[in-house]
């Protein structure tokens, strides 16, 4: 993993710790926390991922706008 960091300057000074990180609060809102624990993640239980997995100030907007337009198309 090292000799992969190393060798792309974009990448000095990021640990691979970090990647997953960042790796996990992307997917959050692909798929469910239970399948981004089992399937991705690894973690033993769901509260291990729950701390890698935090929803960005971005997805939380898509995810707004998402509910506004079905309310707007159903009518509710």
């Amino acid at each position: 993993m090292v000799d992969l960091i190393d060798g792309t300057p974009e990448l000095q000074g990021i640990r691979f710790h970090d990647l997953r990180h960042t790796f996990g609060t992307e997917c959050v809102g692909l798929m469910g926390i239970h399948d981004l624990r089992a399937l991705i993640m690894g973690h033993e239980t769901i509260q291990m991922t729950l701390r890698y997995s935090k929803v960005n100030s971005k997805r939380a907007e898509e995810v707004a706008q998402a509910v506004f337009e079905k309310i707007a198309t159903y009518g509710y």
